[in-house]
């Protein structure tokens, strides 16, 4: 029972781990803009999410938990990218204005 109670548990906290992702990666996308994204934010949640996952590869190499570790590392990762893109690129059309 404390498998199934654990299992259900990851599956909602990963699925919710996506789903929180998704708005801003879309916003980013759909604006094209990132005017109001702390590129500083994002950059220390991949450095949270990286000793993260560390710490687990040390201490227990559950699969399951390294997944999910890797699944947030990989949105914080897009997220960033898309920050520092569109941070970048307005920046460069002010430059040419």
């Amino acid at each position: 029972m404390k498998d199934i109670i654990a299992f259900i548990l990851l599956s909602v906290y990963t699925t919710a781990e996506f789903m929180a992702y998704m708005p801003q990666i879309i916003q980013l996308l759909r604006t094209k803009s990132a005017d109001d994204i702390s590129l500083s934010s994002w950059i220390i949640w991949i450095i949270s999410y990286v000793c993260y996952l560390i710490y687990v590869l040390i201490e227990s190499p559950d699969l399951g938990v390294i997944f999910i570790i890797s699944l947030g590392l990989f949105f914080c990762i897009i997220v960033t990218i898309l920050t520092a893109y569109y941070k970048r690129r307005k920046k460069h059309e002010h430059k040419h204005k």
